[in-house]
């Protein structure tokens, strides 16, 4: 009956660990795009997005986060634009 306890206690406690630790890598491999407006051939604008952003016609919304911002701040643009993704 101990053995088996035990068992399950381990198999339990080494669940929970490799749940955190995926969670944990995960976590901290989040996405960014990088939106860059052209005008003509010259890039006028450059933002680094924390969604991909909505399209609304030829009108571009996504969110942008700076260092200081808690809850980030939309930005529309419309035109030529690209929108790369990272990691």
């Amino acid at each position: 009956m101990k053995y088996k306890l035990m068992v399950v206690f381990t198999v339990i406690f080494i669940s929970l660990i490799a749940l955190f630790y995926t969670r944990s890598s995960s976590q901290s491999m989040t996405r960014y795009y990088i939106v860059k407006l052209y005008a003509g051939d010259k890039v006028a604008g450059t933002w680094r997005s924390v969604e991909l952003g909505r399209i609304d016609g030829q009108t571009l919304t996504f969110t942008v986060k700076g260092d200081f911002d808690i809850n980030g701040r939309q930005v529309r643009i419309q035109g030529n634009y690209t929108v790369e993704e990272f990691e």
